[in-house]
C-alpha cells in the first residue's frame, strides 16, 4: 500500500503561467513478465496512397467526462460532413478525447527529414513547396477494438503497425510504426522501428507533432516537465484540456521537444535542423513537437514515446523504470503529482495498492519533491 499527501507547497513554473505543486516518490518493486500475442497482418485499402485510415478504441473518446478514454486515428480520411472533433486532414494523426480534437488544420503526424529532405503529411511537411510524401503507407496488423477504414463503434484495447516507406535517391527506407492503447486509458504508446539501408550517408531525423487545438481550440500554453521523464504539452485553460508528448522510460530521450507557436519550428524541420527544448509559457496559436536523431549509420532503430490527452488539473501520474524485468528483478515506480491549475492546490493524496502476487515493494522510498509518502517494504 503507498500513501503521499502533499501539504500547502508550490513553485512557479513558467513565468507567471504555470504553477506546478509537484510530489514524485520513488521505490523499488518486483515485477513479473508479460507476454504479447502477433498481431494478423490486414489487407490495405484504396485511400490515403492506397491505405486506409486505422482507428484506436473507435467508438471511444466521445463522452464529456472521459471514460470512454481516447480516440486515436493514424492516416486520417477526412470527412467534410463529419462533427467537428473527426475534422482531420488526409493522412494526418486524430486525436479525439472528452468529445473535442487536439489536433488543427495543418494537424500532426510523424515526419523522417534525410539530409534536409523533408517526408510526411502533416505540419511542416504538409507544404509540398517543402516537402515530399512518403512513397508508401502500408496497414502490416491490427489487434482488438480497431477499425480499419469506415470506424465502428467498438471501444477497448487497440493496436495497429502501419509502415512508412521513403525511396530517397535510390536507397529504401521504412518506418514501422506501431501504436497501443489500452482501454481506458488517457494515452497511446507511439512506437518506432527505423531502418536506414545499406549505403546511406545522409543524418535522418524523426519529428512528430504539428499545429495543435487541445480541446477543439486552437490556442494554449507551453508546458515543459523533465520529471519523472521529458514531457511537453500544450494547455488550453478555456477548453481545461491538455495535449502532449513524453518520454519513456527505458527508450530513447527526446533530442527536441517544443510547445510553442505552431509555425516557428517549421523551417526547421524542412531544413532537418534541431528544434532544440522551448516551452512559451504565454498563450499563442498552439503547436507541439518532438524530435529524435537517428544519425547517418545504416541499421536498426527503435524508439518508443507516448501521446497523452487529459484535463487541466491536478494530475497523477505513475511510471515504471523499465518496460520488462525478469521476475525478481527490482525495478523503479516513480509516481508524480502536477497542477496545472495555475494556483496553488493543497491538501492532495493518493493511496495506490499494488497488484496481490505481481508485485512487492522491495526496497525504502525516496522523495525528492516535498510531501509525505510511506510504503512497506514486502507489501
Amino acid at each position: 500500500m503507498l500513501h503521499s499527501s502533499v501539504g500547502n507547497f508550490f513553485s512557479k513554473v513558467f513565468l507567471r503561467y504555470i504553477v506546478k505543486p509537484s510530489v514524485l516518490a520513488s521505490l523499488a518493486i518486483l515485477v513479473g513478465v508479460i507476454g504479447l500475442v502477433p498481431a494478423t497482418p490486414v489487407s490495405a485499402g484504396t485511400n490515403q496512397l492506397g491505405t486506409p485510415q486505422v482507428t484506436l478504441n473507435p467508438g471511444g473518446g466521445i463522452l464529456a467526462n472521459g471514460s470512454d478514454g481516447m480516440r486515436f486515428t493514424i492516416n486520417s480520411d477526412p470527412d467534410p460532413g463529419a462533427i467537428d472533433y473527426d475534422e482531420a486532414e488526409t493522412g494526418q494523426d486524430g486525436v479525439v478525447y472528452r468529445a473535442t480534437r487536439q489536433y488543427c488544420c495543418d494537424a500532426g503526424a510523424p515526419m523522417l527529414n534525410i539530409g534536409g529532405d523533408l517526408y510526411g503529411q502533416a505540419g511542416p511537411a504538409w507544404d509540398p513547396d517543402e516537402s515530399a510524401d512518403w512513397t508508401s503507407i502500408q496497414v502490416i496488423s491490427t489487434t482488438g477494438a480497431t477499425s480499419t477504414g469506415a470506424r465502428t463503434v467498438t471501444t477497448g484495447n487497440s493496436s495497429a503497425t502501419v509502415r512508412y516507406t521513403i525511396i530517397h535517391n535510390a536507397l529504401t527506407y521504412t518506418m514501422d510504426r506501431t501504436v497501443s492503447y489500452t482501454f481506458p486509458n488517457d494515452f497511446v504508446d507511439d512506437s518506432y522501428t527505423f531502418t536506414i539501408p545499406a549505403g546511406n550517408t545522409y543524418e535522418v531525423k524523426f519529428y512528430l507533432g504539428g499545429d495543435t487545438a487541445p480541446g477543439s481550440d486552437d490556442n494554449g500554453y507551453g508546458v515543459m516537465l523533465t520529471s519523472p521523464v521529458r514531457s511537453v504539452i500544450s494547455l488550453n485553460t478555456f477548453s481545461e484540456i491538455m495535449f502532449g508528448f513524453r518520454e519513456v522510460v527505458g527508450s530513447k530521450a527526446f533530442d527536441g521537444a517544443t510547445s510553442q507557436d505552431y509555425y516557428d519550428p517549421y523551417p526547421i524541420v524542412q531544413s532537418g535542423a534541431d528544434i532544440g527544448f522551448v516551452a512559451t509559457a504565454s498563450d499563442h496559436d498552439a503547436g507541439l513537437y518532438a524530435q529524435w536523431n537517428l544519425g547517418s549509420t545504416p541499421g536498426v532503430q527503435t524508439a518508443t514515446l507516448q501521446q497523452f490527452v487529459t484535463q487541466q488539473g491536478t494530475n497523477l501520474n505513475a511510471v515504471l523504470g523499465a518496460s520488462s524485468a525478469a521476475i525478481n528483478t527490482p525495478v523503479p515506480l516513480d509516481f508524480s503529482i502536477v497542477n496545472t491549475e495555475l494556483v496553488a492546490v493543497n491538501g492532495l493524496d493518493f493511496t495506490a495498492t499494488l497488484p496481490a502476487g505481481l508485485v512487492v515493494v522491495a526496497g525504502a522510498q525516496s522523495n525528492t519533491c516535498g510531501g509525505t509518502v510511506t510504503a512497506s517494504v514486502g507489501a
